[in-house]
């Protein structure tokens, strides 16, 4: 029973099976990463996210299970930490989505200047389904 703040938040038995049960997941999400084919940017990013993610989930288990808030000072320092974190993982999607973006933009323009230079019979070959214009 936590009394007067002597005791962590929450007993680590209750705090640790998630815990291991996210890591895991986590890291197997970074190591998966490694083998995708997916631009080196967008890989970079994300497997920084996810590490990042490990490092919060850690420090969230130790904030809720290990240190107690009498110890104020580590525990405020804990708590700052994952805030940080979060902040910086919010950040990183927010890159993540601005580079997918740029990604998609810059296929588009060259899927449009590759379909403008195409003549209408090598566009109905594209697609059967619609017939060529006379135009």
């Amino acid at each position: 029973m936590n009394t007067l703040g002597l005791d962590p938040v929450l007993p680590l038995w209750i705090v640790a099976p998630p815990t291991v049960v996210l890591m895991l997941f986590l890291a197997n999400h970074v190591t998966a990463l490694q083998q995708a084919t997916i631009p080196l940017r967008r890989r970079r990013i994300r497997t920084a996210t996810g590490v990042a993610m490990m490092l919060t989930t850690a420090l969230l288990a130790h904030a809720l299970a290990i240190v107690s808030p009498a110890d104020v000072r580590t525990f405020v320092l804990v708590w700052m930490i994952i805030v940080g974190l979060l902040g910086l993982i919010i950040l990183l999607a927010l890159l993540d989505a601005m580079t997918t973006y740029f990604l998609l933009r810059a296929h588009r323009q060259r899927t449009c200047s590759t379909l403008a230079h195409l003549t209408p019979p090598q566009l109905a070959r594209l697609n059967p389904e619609v017939e060529p214009s006379d135009a």
